[in-house]
């Protein structure tokens, strides 16, 4: 990342693909927050770090 994202040479895009249900749904929420924050790259440790599967209600649950 240091030698193409932080010179400029390659820009990392992320994209909302919320076909899996709501989690999905959820995360990208998390991560337009986040991003809103300056907070983007830790919101991404956090959801790959808690991921327990496709439909799990595993990466966020919405606070109440």
């Amino acid at each position: 990342m240091k030698n193409y994202v932080n010179t400029g040479k390659v820009k990392l895009i992320f994209k909302d693909l919320t076909i899996i249900g709501q989690d999905s749904i959820n995360a990208a929420h998390a991560a337009h927050c986040a991003q809103e924050k300056g907070n983007s790259g830790n919101i991404m440790i956090v959801l790959y770090n808690n991921w327990s599967g496709e439909n799990m209600d595993g990466h966020l649950k919405k606070s109440t």
